[in-house]
This record gives structure tokens, sequence and C-alpha cells, in this order.
């Protein structure tokens, strides 16, 4: 149903995910514009660093601004508006972007980063977080034990696939990392990359909900072979 995609990496290397936020600028008042998603692939498209990634994101958004849904029509026909954040990577390289309209701030990732429904730039986020956004309730939870889990050393991805799986990093029914929110949300794919200068980006993917199906890797230069299909 969208044009765009919520997460991607492409044969630069360069790796984006998105995911939706809310502040004080009402959504539902902007004019159709760029979603999260069309913002995720045309940076992919273009992109060869993910400094360059954040440039063209940030640039499109200043240009064109952003509004919309990228929700499924079919199930929520009055669309459900909203802003983005992006956590954007290359080899040895990563930001996080966190956005409300037209405004946006950027910030380079140090060690390991998370991000969850919810801005997480410290200035950014006090200025424009929603007072009523039930973060500590349905994101924190998860958005904490996806800090833990990347605190955790060595990062392997095996721990990744366990962590992407799990159901028990909220105690609000279904609103865990692998989310199953009866009518509402629910997980629909999921990628691990792993980012090394010089190399082919080596992908784990799945589409559907990560504790029912197995991660199929491949490395991108074979993308061409693949039958996603069945990814």
């Amino acid at each position: 149903w969208g044009w765009g995609a919520e997460h991607g990496v492409n044969e630069a290397g360069v790796a984006i995910g998105n995911t939706t936020v809310y502040t004080t600028l009402d959504p539902r008042g902007a004019s159709p514009a760029l979603t999260g998603m069309d913002l995720v692939r045309l940076a992919l498209e273009r992109a060869t660093s993910a400094i360059e990634a954040v440039a063209i994101i940030t640039a499109l958004l200043e240009r064109h601004g952003q509004g919309g849904s990228g929700h499924d029509p079919a199930l929520s026909p009055n669309g459900r508006p909203y802003w983005n954040a992006f956590l954007v990577a290359s080899a040895g390289t990563a930001f996080v972007i966190d956005t409300s309209g037209r405004e946006w701030a950027a910030e380079p990732v140090g060690d390991v980063r998370a991000i969850s429904n919810r801005t997480s730039i410290p200035g950014f986020d006090a200025t424009h977080r929603h007072p009523r956004q039930p973060v500590e309730r349905l994101v924190d939870p998860r958005w904490r034990a996806s800090q833990r889990v990347l605190a955790e050393r060595p990062v392997t991805v095996a721990a990744l696939q366990q962590h992407l799986r799990s159901h028990d990093t909220c105690g609000e029914p279904g609103w865990s990392v692998c989310m199953h929110v009866d009518g509402v949300e629910a997980t629909t794919a999921s990628m691990i990359v792993a980012l090394q200068p010089g190399s082919s980006p080596l992908v784990w993917a799945l589409t559907g909900s990560p504790c029912r199906r197995e991660y199929r890797s491949f490395e991108l230069g074979d993308a061409a072979a693949i039958d996603f299909s069945d990814v």
C-alpha cells in the first residue's frame, strides 16, 4: 500500500529504519506530502553513506515537508498521520534523526542506539515530545530493552533475532518488540544488517512476525538470485 519502505539497505551499504513519533505539532493538520516511508526509499535510492542519507532526508523534509499516513488505508480508512524518526547507518557511522513537521534534529551515534516510537535526541525531545504521549507505558519499556541488548558484548545476530522475537519487553499485552496488538498493530517485517567497510552488506530478513518465521540470510550482492517471496 505504500510507495516507500519502513526499513531497508542499499548496495552502497547504507541502512535506514524509521519509526512513528508524535509531538506537540498535530500531524492531522499537515497537507499531503512525503511520508517517512517515502523518505527512507528516496534516501536509499540516492545515498552512498550515512552522512549523505541524513543530508538527503533533511533536505527533502525542509523542501517538501511530511504529511499523510503510511498505514494501510484498508485498515485505517481515515488515516493516522504522524511524524517520523530515523536511524541511519553505514559502516562505522550512524545517526538518529528526530522530526516534527519540517523541523528536525540529527545526532551522531557514539556507540549503540535504539529508536522506538518516540523522539530521543534530548534537546529535541524536551521541546517537541507531546506531553500526553504514553511513552512511559507503551514505548519506553521496549526501548530500554533494545538498549540493554545492544549494550551486551559482543552483539550477536542470534541475540538480535531473539530480541526481535521477544514478547516480554512491555507490561502492556501485545506492545512488545514483537508486536501483536489485535486490530491495531503487528510486526510485519524485520531486518538485521551487518555493515563492514569494503564488503557487501550481510542481511538477515523476514516478513511477518519474527516469532513465527525464520530469518533468511543473504549478501546484498546476491540479491538478484534470491526468491524474496519466501523472505
